[in-house]
């Protein structure tokens, strides 16, 4: 079972006011940035196994890659707050979005980092 972390705000999980990031903040950073790409409606794929082409639609999927690796690290938008995998490159890139945002990280556990 994969294990992911999330940028966001605090008090996100106050049901009565709950604060979000709103895509047009998350575009923003994402446009603002050389090293990221916004990827539009989706990602496109082959699976390797059968050939079949596969499309997942997430507006607000962003793609971040760094100069040094040339790796890419993917960042996806989902009610109000950004998901992103652990890697420890990525995990650093979304510190530096988290303070634009006046956000913060937190685990699947609702832990924060």
């Amino acid at each position: 079972m994969a294990y992911n972390l999330h940028i966001e705000r605090d008090g996100f999980w106050n049901e009565s006011t709950p604060i979000k990031i709103s895509l047009e903040e998350w575009l923003g950073v994402c446009r603002s940035d050389p090293s990221m790409k916004e990827l539009g409606s989706g990602i496109e794929g082959v699976n390797p196994k059968t050939g079949e082409k596969i499309k997942v639609t997430a507006e607000g999927t962003c793609v971040w890659t760094p100069d040094e690796s040339r790796e890419e690290y993917y960042f996806y938008y989902n009610s109000g707050r950004i998901t992103f995998g652990t890697e420890d490159n990525q995990f650093r890139k979304a510190k530096e979005i988290a303070i634009s945002l006046s956000a913060s990280i937190y685990g699947d556990e609702g832990e924060e980092y």
